[in-house]
């Protein structure tokens, strides 16, 4: 095919096709777009990289044990994966109802001692378990951990006689994950969700990246 040159107005000199199109701007435009479509697929990949991969140690954040062997009400509870995790038992003799407590990120449940007794003196009973890598707990912190220590809560307190009707879930922040699952699943009369997420990545983002999300 051959090329036409010209002479624009200013005296620059434009080449063209023999069919008059003009291929350099149009190629040019085109490179920037297929660079700027790479930019964004790499983005993309690179976050869904991350949110599969990093997703546990973002999200958790257990501190070093506040408590001790020494802790008044110290149960130890086995999991469906596994770990053993620590919970306290908090018994009120003729307790109107039972609340299961799935605590924060960054606490454990020596540190909501002084919550658990509080409502007991309401005259409430109290079941508050660590999740695996928190407090005493054995394991590592993942969401699936974390729904089958609740689950092991809920087990221990149904396997002791205690009425579904009567164990009211209560999640704080994190905790309102685990609390929200164990209460779509399994009956129990009543859930509390304190301070907790709609979204987990939405915590840190403000807008849905992803198409799936942790505690979804």
């Amino acid at each position: 095919m051959g090329e036409r040159r010209e002479l624009t107005g200013n005296g620059a000199d434009r080449s063209e096709a023999a069919d008059g199109s003009s291929e350099g701007p149009r190629r040019s435009r085109v490179r920037g777009w297929m660079r700027s479509a790479l930019l964004a697929a790499t983005v993309c990949a690179s976050t869904l990289f991350g949110a599969l991969v990093f997703a546990d140690r973002l999200i958790f954040f257990p501190p070093a044990p506040s408590y001790g062997e020494e802790l008044g009400g110290l149960v130890r509870l086995p999991t469906a994966r596994g770990d053993t995790v620590a919970a306290r038992y908090v018994d009120v003799p003729g307790a109107r109802a039972i609340l299961l407590f799935a605590h924060g990120n960054a606490e454990d449940i020596g540190q909501a001692v002084p919550l658990h007794d509080r409502l007991a003196a309401l005259g409430l009973s109290v079941l508050a378990v660590d999740y695996p890598g928190y407090g005493l707990s054995t394991g590592r912190p993942t969401e699936a951990g974390s729904y089958a220590a609740i689950d092991a809560a809920y087990a221990w307190l149904v396997e002791r006689g205690t009425s579904p009707e009567s164990i009211v879930v209560h999640g704080r922040s994190l905790g309102g994950g685990m609390a929200t699952e164990l209460a779509s699943k399994e009956e129990v009369g009543g859930l509390i969700l304190e301070s907790t997420f709609v979204s987990a990545y939405r915590v840190m983002t403000r807008a849905r990246l992803l198409p799936f999300d942790q505690f979804d």
